[in-house]
């Protein structure tokens, strides 16, 4: 019924029926030569009893290159973390049992969006745009100059790129930047959070099971330059200072979120003046080969994320907005407390925990 409609996932699930007779293949064909399987017995309860000699990772790598370059391009075997999953004793002879009719694991290679203002967009003209992550993953650029994420705010991401709506596997953020370095008063650092989860719910819309990582916000130093916004130390210190509380803030409102991942730029915090360029505000070609390294590492904690909280594949097509699920709710509040606040109109925002005032945070936390 409705195949024209559900054509796309026809396929999908064809050309992964044809990776389970290929891996079958494949894996025991593999299997055989790597590590001389002997089958010793077939009982009664279809148990074959196998001994796997003795290999290492250095001997294991090129047949799991091997067998990976033998799949469609967005599907992967990797066969070490079968072995490593399905044998405990990896590195030593020993004796298992496997069932007949081994099991194998297929993973979709999970999509990576980058997304972001200039610092994201400059990365495609350093040539680090790869982060030489190789075929692991699908990673995309999609970087704005002067983006922001105030939603009234027409570089906003959520209208500059249609990227951001679409269902990504793992989304990372990094973006805040220019809303703090407005001289309004109003564009302050809870107005910024706030807008920064909006954009988190729109990535978890369009997938329930996406993971988020978002990077810490850069100090910026003054400059004559053009493209600077400050051009005195004063200036630049308010400003600073605003950065500092922000992360603070974003530390603390995402400890709770098992979907969100915090992401501090090591050793770019330390030395940020010799990080940026001469204008003061974008990162110097130094300054880019580190944040290119540190974003590598924010992908590869993504991917963990998956991983630990169990890997399923994204929807595909149109995706319907689901209901709101517990970790999607404030950290730190239940049905009934979430429910009283919201009849005394308390400002979501008010506390970095989110969701009640900071005085019934810790009265909860005496309790």
């Amino acid at each position: 019924h409705n195949y024209e409609q559900n054509n796309c996932i026809y396929e999908q699930l064809r050309e992964s029926l044809l990776c389970v007779f290929l891996g079958s293949y494949l894996l025991c064909f593999h299997l055989v030569q790597l590590s001389q399987v002997r089958m010793t017995s077939f009982s009664s309860n279809k148990i074959t009893r196998c001994c796997i000699r003795k290999k290492s990772r250095d001997q294991l790598q090129p047949i799991t290159d091997s067998v990976t370059s033998d799949f469609p391009p967005f599907f992967c075997l990797i066969l070490t973390d079968l072995l490593e999953a399905s044998f405990p004793l990896f590195s030593s002879l020993f004796s298992i049992n496997l069932e007949v009719g081994l099991r194998i694991v297929i993973m979709a290679r999970p999509s990576v969006l980058l997304t972001g203002h200039s610092f994201i967009s400059r990365l495609s003209e350093s040539q680090h745009q790869d982060l030489d992550l190789r075929d692991t993953d699908y990673v995309y650029d999609v970087g704005h100059g002067g983006a922001k994420v105030d939603n009234k705010s027409p570089k906003n991401l959520s209208v500059l790129s249609s990227e951001v709506w679409k269902p990504y596997d793992v989304v990372v953020f990094q973006i805040g930047e220019n809303d703090l370095s407005h001289h309004n008063n109003q564009y302050d650092v809870i107005y910024a959070l706030q807008g920064l989860h909006d954009l988190v719910s729109i990535v978890r819309r369009a997938n329930r099971d996406c993971k988020v990582v978002i990077g810490e916000l850069f100090y910026r130093d003054f400059s004559n330059d053009k493209n600077c916004r400050f051009t005195c130390q004063e200036d630049c210190e308010v400003y600073n200072k605003k950065i500092k509380k922000f992360n603070t803030m974003l530390r603390t409102f995402y400890a709770d979120f098992d979907y969100v991942l915090v992401w501090k730029h090591q050793g770019m915090k330390e030395n940020w003046k010799e990080m940026v360029g001469h204008d003061g505000t974008h990162l110097s070609s130094w300054g880019l080969q580190k944040f290119s390294s540190s974003l590598r590492g924010a992908v590869i904690q993504g991917k963990k994320l998956l991983t630990q909280h169990g890997f399923r594949r994204r929807p595909t097509g149109n995706t319907s907005y689901q209901r709101s699920t517990d970790n999607d709710r404030q950290p730190g509040c239940d049905r009934v407390s979430e429910r009283r606040h919201q009849r005394q109109r308390v400002h979501p925002w008010s506390c970095p925990r989110a969701g009640h005032s900071a005085t019934g945070c810790r009265a909860k936390q005496n309790n």
